[in-house]
Parts: structure tokens; sequence; C-alpha cells
């Protein structure tokens, strides 16, 4: 067979193949299989040659490591799929640390933090391009460091990103500008509860997290939620908490650590029954991560 017909068979064969593996990484996926499904969508990713096709392969392997809890895979392949689509219509996927699981110490620099500041360093940065949406992955990364010269950058660069907000662009590009500049905003807010002293101080809070679509309103929520717990309104931290795992299901980390959070509301509030219900959701669903 001659080279020239082989190209056009694989130029054939490999969509339809692609498609194949999509379809059953998809059905893996619904089912929480999510090691078969990561396995499938790598598979996908190497003979899928469609760019809109690749681009939410991409976006579902990042989902996946999210299901996973692995966080470092997560960024990584977020970061990859910037470099190829800054402005992606899967943006959602974005993998955004709302909390931090470690105890805050005076400890070396992280791999998660090494990699966020590549892409924050003008230098370094991999894309060589506007990239808001890979600043704010890495910019909430290092709000959580345990260097104050890192959670210093990462609030200069947050603030940067809030001014995107204005953006006229009536494309998509121009819609993920806005909706970056507003998930900018509630990642500043994780810094400023301590501060609180009234409801009213919410209401900004909770009309930008209404602005938001669905699909990026899981983190904002549990930020709102820790806010009402320190105001002392565990009712209100609870229901913010409780839309987490509905919304965001795929940040498995997240919703997992929303219950924690909505279980422990529950106990101040005297109802142990409803306590004990998102404590064995918790070990039930969520016993698997890291």
């Amino acid at each position: 067979m001659k080279p020239v017909t082989l190209t056009l068979l694989f130029l054939f064969i490999a969509p339809c193949l692609a498609q194949a593996q999509i379809a059953d990484a998809d059905v893996a996926y619904a089912a929480k299989e999510y090691e078969t499904a990561l396995t499938l969508y790598r598979q996908a990713r190497e003979t899928e040659n469609r760019p809109q096709q690749r681009q939410r392969v991409m976006a579902m392997i990042v989902r996946t490591h999210n299901a996973l809890g692995n966080a470092l895979e997560a960024y990584q392949e977020f970061f990859a799929l910037c470099r190829v689509a800054p402005f992606s219509e899967h943006f959602d996927c974005i993998p955004l640390v709302w909390f931090t699981a470690r105890p805050f110490t005076p400890v070396g620099v992280t791999s998660d933090e090494r990699l966020a500041l590549q892409w924050l360093s003008p230098s370094t940065n991999p894309s060589n391009v506007d990239n808001p949406a890979a600043s704010l992955l890495a910019a909430s990364i290092l709000l959580s460091s345990a260097q104050a010269a890192n959670r210093s950058k990462a609030v200069e660069q947050l603030e940067q990103l809030t001014f995107l907000g204005n953006a006229t662009e009536q494309d998509s590009a121009g819609q993920v500008r806005r909706q970056i500049a507003m998930l900018a905003q509630m990642q500043l807010r994780r810094l400023r509860i301590a501060a609180l002293k009234e409801e009213h101080e919410l209401t900004a809070w909770e009309s930008i997290v209404e602005k938001l679509p669905n699909s990026l309103q899981g983190g904002p929520y549990y930020v709102l939620g820790l806010a009402y717990a320190k105001l002392q309104n565990d009712e209100q931290a609870v229901l913010c908490w409780m839309r987490v795992p509905i919304l965001f299901p795929e940040n498995r980390p997240l919703a997992a650590q929303s219950l924690q959070e909505a279980a422990k509301a529950l106990r101040r509030l005297k109802r142990e029954e409803e306590e004990q219900t998102l404590l064995d959701e918790l070990r039930r669903d969520y016993g698997d991560l890291k």
C-alpha cells in the first residue's frame, strides 16, 4: 500500500477511534470509575486531532484528576490546556484552590507552588501570551503558601485579575475574562473572612456568586459558607456548603471539605442526626481520597 494511502487511512480511522474512546471514557466517568476514565481519556488525547474535541478531552482529564484528588496532576493538565486555548470554552474545569489541607507551617516551596511560580513569572511563563486563566489558577495555589512572598505575589496577581471584569468583548474570551475577574474577587475574599463584622457585608459576595455559572459556583459557595460561619450563622453556612457537592461534584476534595464543614456546623446546632448522615456520606463516598 502506498504511503499516501496509509496516511489517508489513518486520518479516517483516528477520529473514529478517538470518538469511541471518548464515549467509553464518558460512560466510565459518569459511573465514577475514574481510573478507567482517565486511562481512556489519555488514549483519546493521543488519537484525537480535532481541536475542539481535543480541548474537551484535555478538560475531562483535568476533571478526572480532580475527582481522584490528584491536585498536582490536575494543575499540570489545566496549564497544558491553557497553552493551546487560553480562553477555552471548557474553562470551567479550572481546579482552583479554595482551602489548604496542610498545616500552615514555614516549610519549603512545594511542587505545586514551583509550578505556579513558573506560570506567574514573565521569564518562565510557558505560554508567552496573555493567559489570565493560568494566572488565576497559579495565584489560587500560592494564596495558601507558607511563604509570605508567595502569598503577596498571589494577592498582587488576583488584584490585577479583578480588572478583567471590565472586558467589553462579547465573544467567549470576554465572557471568560469576566468570570476570571469574579473568581479572583472571591479568591481575595478568602483573606477577608477573619475581619468580617456584619452580615450585610456579604451582600456583595452573594451577588458575585449568583452571577457566575453553576459550574463555577462551588468554590465561591464554600468561601461564603466560611463567612457565614465566622458570623455565627451556621444555618446559612450549612446551606452554602451543601450546594458544593451538587454544583461542583467533580471536585471531590472540595465537596468532601464542604461536607466536613457542614457536619461541624450541624454539631454546633445540636442536629446530631443530620451531622451523622453527612459523616456517613463522607466515609462512603469520599473515603478513597488522598
